[in-house]
């Protein structure tokens, strides 16, 4: 079980390592990633987040939910979501 959850989390942070904590509280609210940025990335504060939060991150990358965030690979060329 432990390396199915690892493969997960991998998952996770290659396909949306990029979006941003704000991008994030825009869709889950401003308690999402406490105490971290909204200019940090999803990649650099995974490690930082709850069991909750973590548990609803990955139901909702299973289900392509998250697909609905954008981050910044999802931008034009030169434009920024921070």
């Amino acid at each position: 079980m432990a390396d199915e959850t690892a493969t997960r989390f991998g998952a996770l942070k290659e396909l949306h390592g990029d979006k941003s904590v704000g991008a994030f509280r825009e869709h889950y609210g401003p308690q999402f990633a406490k105490g971290c940025s909204d200019g940090e990335t999803l990649g650099e504060v995974l490690h930082k987040l709850d069991e909750t939060a973590l548990k609803k991150l990955l139901d909702a990358h299973d289900s392509g939910e998250l697909d609905t965030i954008r981050g910044e690979s999802d931008l034009p060329p030169g434009e920024t979501d921070r």
